[in-house]
C-alpha cells in the first residue's frame, strides 16, 4: 500500500462547519499529493457541506498554504458515506472541477477508521486493475466499408504496394490542395 499519512494542516472545523474533515498526504521526491476526507452521516449532510468544504480548501489550503503548482492541482476531496447516494447526485458532485477532484464513496459497510480511509484512498487512486477483455477482430477493409466505401472499393480492386497505394490514392482523391 502507498504511504499515506495524516497531515497536520490546521483545519478550522468551526469555519468549515464539518467536524470529520481531515487532511492526508502522500509524499514523493519532488511534490506531495493531498487528500481531504470527510465522513457524512447522511446524503443531506453531504449535499449541505461539500461546496463549503471545497471552498475552504480552495481559499485556505490551495490558495494560502501550497506553493507548488503541481500540488495545487493534485488535491482530492473524498466524501465517505455508509448510505447509498443517487448516481445522478454523485455524478454532479464528482464532476465539479473547481479547486479539487471530488470522489464520493458511498454504501461503505465497515466502520470508517483511519486505516480504512488510507486503504480507500490507496485503492481509488493508486491501485490500477486493468481487466483483459476480448476484442473482436475486424479487418481494416470492413471498417473502411462502413466509413468510406469508395476508398475500400479502390483498395480491394487495386491491391497495390504501400508506396504505390499512397501515390495512387493521392492521384485518385487529390493531395488536399484545391
Amino acid at each position: 500500500m502507498t504511504e499515506i499519512i495524516k497531515f497536520d494542516f490546521l483545519i478550522d472545523h468551526e469555519l468549515v462547519d464539518q467536524q470529520t474533515l481531515s487532511c492526508w498526504k502522500r509524499e514523493s521526491d519532488r511534490f506531495n499529493i493531498y487528500f481531504f476526507t470527510c465522513t457524512h452521516d447522511s446524503v443531506a449532510d453531504l449535499l449541505e457541506s461539500y461546496t463549503r468544504i471545497r471552498d475552504y480548501i480552495a481559499i485556505y489550503f490551495q490558495g494560502d498554504f501550497l506553493k507548488l503548482d503541481v500540488e495545487r492541482w493534485n488535491i482530492y476531496q473524498f466524501h465517505l458515506l455508509t448510505s447509498v447516494i443517487d448516481p445522478n447526485v454523485k455524478q454532479t458532485i464528482e464532476q465539479d472541477k473547481f479547486a479539487t477532484r471530488k470522489i464520493v464513496l458511498d454504501g461503505l459497510s465497515e466502520e470508517i477508521t483511519d486505516d480504512v480511509i488510507k486503504k480507500l484512498i490507496d485503492v481509488e487512486l493508486f491501485q490500477f486493475f486493468i481487466q483483459r477483455r476480448m476484442i473482436q477482430h475486424v479487418s481494416i477493409l470492413d471498417v473502411l466499408d462502413q466509413q468510406d466505401r469508395e476508398v475500400a472499393s479502390y483498395l480491394r480492386h487495386e491491391n497495390p504496394s504501400r508506396d504505390e497505394m499512397i501515390s495512387s490514392l493521392l492521384k485518385a482523391f487529390g493531395n488536399g490542395e484545391n
